[in-house]
């Protein structure tokens, strides 16, 4: 039966436990070392277990590294917790998000007071003022900090220019951030990349620079720009609204921007007509 204890905690926390979580329910090491010698467990590091016939997933590795930041407390126990002890952060976030190309060879994790690790593979950062609620998210059911913090975080640590623009153009070209948002989140980091000190949309403006924009979007911009917005719309799909107003914000071309302003207005009324032609169906229907 103790076994199946094991399993129930594993179940709620990706088919992972800890020793330290299977002691609380009477499971002692040595236990957990024999179900993984007769293949029941698959030890996965020093403390850490995988429920046989669990399906590997990419994730896995950093899974591991967080339960190992409290080990006595289940990933519920913990998520639940305000505020949270421990988010991951700065490129092994931007890496879970799939912003980006950065390295990740450490697991990076922000925390809250003075956690430690031993693992070398493990890097830690204190956030002095806590981990606020608004600063991070659940993917994959692990608290990540959400991609503006992860944006931010990343200028604060002086990542180079390259890689950093590759994070925003893919932020940006998913519709991920509020563009007026990030733009002032950046100013205090404007002048360490190049641009006007405190000038965030200057800053926005040369990431894309380094790295544009997704072609299919820049071309369906510019097709707005050559023919117009009924012969664009006859012609080739529209790009998110999203990105529409991206491109509109960043561009410096102002006939491109009235041309995207009416491409949207063009879409709302294009939306309502879809609404009021379904409503009447209904209708028909129910008569």
């Amino acid at each position: 039966m103790l076994l199946l204890d094991v399993a129930a905690l594993a179940s709620e926390q990706w088919g992972l436990v800890t020793t330290a979580q299977a002691a609380e329910v009477g499971v002692s090491p040595k236990m957990m070392a024999r179900w993984a010698k007769d293949g029941s467990l698959e030890r996965l590091a020093h403390g850490v277990y995988k429920l046989a016939g669990t399906a590997y997933d990419p994730r896995e590795d950093l899974r591991v590294a967080w339960l190992t930041l409290e080990p006595q407390r289940t990933a519920a126990e913990r998520i639940s917790t305000d505020p949270i002890d421990a988010v991951v952060s700065h490129r092994s976030a931007a890496r879970l998000h799939e912003l980006g190309d950065l390295e990740a060879d450490r697991y990076q994790f922000t925390v809250e007071g003075r956690k430690q690790s031993r693992r070398p593979d493990v890097r830690i950062r204190r956030r002095s003022e806590g981990i606020d609620r608004d600063s991070w998210t659940l993917v994959g059911g692990l608290p990540v900090t959400t991609v503006m913090t992860t944006i931010v975080d990343l200028a604060a640590d002086g990542t180079d220019g390259g890689h950093l623009a590759g994070v925003v153009r893919d932020a940006i070209s998913t519709a991920s951030v509020d563009l007026a948002k990030l733009s002032e989140a950046l100013r205090p980091y404007a002048h360490r990349y190049g641009v006007q000190t405190g000038d965030g949309l200057a800053l926005l403006r040369r990431f894309l620079d380094e790295a544009p924009l997704p072609q299919t979007t820049v071309q369906a911009a510019e097709l707005m720009r050559d023919t117009g917005p009924a012969t664009a719309m006859g012609r080739s799909p529209l790009p998110d609204p999203a990105l529409l107003r991206t491109i509109s914000e960043l561009s410096t071309d102002p006939e491109l921007r009235r041309t995207i302003e009416t491409i949207s207005t063009q879409q709302l009324r294009q939306k309502l007509n879809q609404v009021q032609d379904a409503l009447a169906a209904l209708r028909r229907t129910a008569q």
